[in-house]
Formats: C-alpha cells, structure tokens, sequence
C-alpha cells in the first residue's frame, strides 16, 4: 500500500529518510503563506532523492495537521469495518475463500518485506540505490530493488507451497512482522484522545465477538474463524509507538519513559490472556480485555501521577487551536 509522508519544511535530508522509510512521496508544509522554490544546496545534489516533493502553504498545512491530529471517526470506522468483514467471513467462509485471503497476505506480506529491507539497505548504504535498470511496465527501478524483490518472492512462494508443514510457522511469523511493521509506520495514533476512542472500541469489540455473539449467533464469531490476531498486535501497538514519540518529544530515556512501561504492560496482558485461557480450559479469550488495560489504562494512571494526561491527551491540538498565519510551526 502506498503512502506519502508529511513534514515541516526544512533541509534535503527529509525527503531522503521519507524515501528510505518507503514513502512513495513527500508533502512539505512550508513556513510562510507565499510560494517558494524548494531548492537544495549543492552538497545536498548528491543524496539523489526519486520520489516526488510537493510543498504547500503553512495554513493549508496547518489544516491537514490539524485534521490528521483530531481524527477519532476514523478509530470507530476501523472498528466497524473490522465487524463487517469478520461477519462475511462468518457467513461466507470457505475454501476458496481461506486461499484468497492466504494469497493477499502473501502479496502484502512480500511487498512489506521488500520495504523493510530496502529502508535498511538504503540507510546503510545509499549508493545501492542510484544503479537503475528500466523494466517494461514498471518503469525505472534500482537494480537493488530488483534483487531484493526477487528474494522476497522467492521467500514468499516457498512459505505458500510449504504452508501446511510444520515448520511454516516461521515463515508465517516472518511475513506477519513485517506486515505489522508497515502498518505500525503508517498507521499513527496522534495523541491519547485518539488513542483512547480506538482501544476503547477495540477492547468492546473484542469482548462481543468472543463472549457475546454466542447469543446472537449461536456461537463464538471470534472462536470459530481461524483468524490471525493481527489486531491484538497492531492496535496496541499504535499506542506503544505514540508513546515512543512522545518520549523522544520529551527528551526522556527509555528507562524513564512511557514506552518501556507500556511494552512492559504489553506483556503482562499477554500472560493474563494466557492465565484466562487455563482458567476458562481452553476457551478462547479476547486478548484486548486484558491487553487494552495493561497499555492504555497504565498510559492514563502514569499521566496522572506525572502530571502530564492533558498533554498527552491534546497532544499537538492546543497548538493548531491558536494557530495564526504569523506564529511559527510547532515542533514536529
């Protein structure tokens, strides 16, 4: 899935660390209302950035930033949307079915890998990317980016053909991370207030599709589908990375930070989920019950105790509240 990045206006730099991170393009938002001409300087020439750099005005900017910050219906659509289509998958689930859903996680999951170790590679070692080759159809591309997707194809088609061994666990695992790492870089919770909507709707969600639709649909919606708990990664997940932000935002060190107590809290869930499905003899648990308290009830009770829970909570809104074309822009 493409995605373009969005950045303050500043140096060359950005443009290449948005490329290196799998940006397919780059949105500047600008320090004053006129146009400019994004130049370089000459040493900059060199860092050979492909992707394309869009500016736009500091109060068109300051609107998306605003939008992107105060954007909780998009929490509850993802929710909803996850309900639709576990309830598809309920009703229409089959064998042909499985095979499509497998061959789209294998494309997306080969796709991610190729990002992930490109971004590596190209932060590494830059220069591997300015050797292109021209391919029918796709255009230019590095000759790296060639090597690198072959490989990746190549993992991926073994772990299809090898799915039903009992060694394909690992490939699986493979594929997963790296489709959780992309969704984790692309998917940003802005503050806790966003946070709160969508682990809040998450944590119901679960709990009604485990230990609810039983009395609706005469069994566990939840438990029947064979499904990957993605979700139980992902969407704590997004809150763990805020954290990690906040903290570098704060200057803070990992010791003293949210993000290690969070990570922390992360597993204890998981132990609870694990204790709850020894307890229950095997019936299945929504992880969410346990995990959504140990993460963002622990982000909450440490923002109290630190006195920080409003600015965690209008994290980046106060500023754009009392935006004026004259202020300066708030620190990315």
């Amino acid at each position: 899935m493409d995605a373009f990045a969005v950045s303050f206006r500043g140096n060359c730099e950005k443009a290449k660390h948005a490329e290196a991170a799998g940006a397919s393009a780059l949105l500047v938002i600008n320090d004053k209302e006129d146009p400019d001409e994004m130049v370089c300087v000459e040493k900059d020439m060199s860092l050979n950035v492909t992707i394309p750099v869009l500016m736009i005005s500091k109060s068109s900017g300051y609107a998306l930033y605003k939008s992107m910050l105060e954007n909780k219906s998009g929490a509850v659509f993802f929710i909803v949307t996850a309900s639709v289509f576990l309830l598809l998958l309920f009703y229409f689930m089959s064998s042909w079915l499985v095979l499509v859903l497998i061959i789209f996680f294998c494309i997306f999951g080969m796709q991610d890998m190729h990002k992930i170790i490109m971004a590596v590679l190209l932060r590494k070692w830059r220069h591997l990317g300015r050797k292109t080759v021209k391919l029918p159809l796709i255009g230019t591309v590095s000759w790296m980016s060639v090597l690198v997707i072959i490989i990746c194809l190549a993992f991926t088609v073994f772990w299809f053909v090898k799915r039903h061994t009992y060694y394909s666990w690992v490939g699986q695992d493979i594929l997963g991370i790296c489709l959780m790492i992309t969704s984790l870089q692309v998917v940003r919770l802005p503050n806790i207030k966003v946070a709160t909507v969508l682990l809040c709707c998450a944590f119901v969600y679960d709990i009604f599709w485990v230990f609810i639709s039983p009395l609706i649909f005469h069994e566990s919606v939840m438990i029947v589908l064979p499904m990957i708990g993605f979700g139980d990664i992902c969407v704590p997940g997004m809150l763990i990375c805020f954290a990690s932000r906040y903290d570098k935002f704060k200057k803070r060190v990992v010791s003293s930070g949210y993000f290690l107590c969070l990570t922390i809290g992360y597993g204890v869930g998981l132990l609870l989920t694990c204790l709850g499905l020894y307890l229950m003899d095997g019936h299945g648990q929504p992880a969410l019950l346990y995990i959504v308290p140990c993460t963002l009830g622990l982000a909450v009770v440490m923002g109290l105790v630190r006195g920080e829970l409003k600015e965690l909570w209008n994290y980046g809104i106060e500023a754009t509240e009392s935006y004026t074309p004259e202020d300066p822009l708030p620190v990315a």
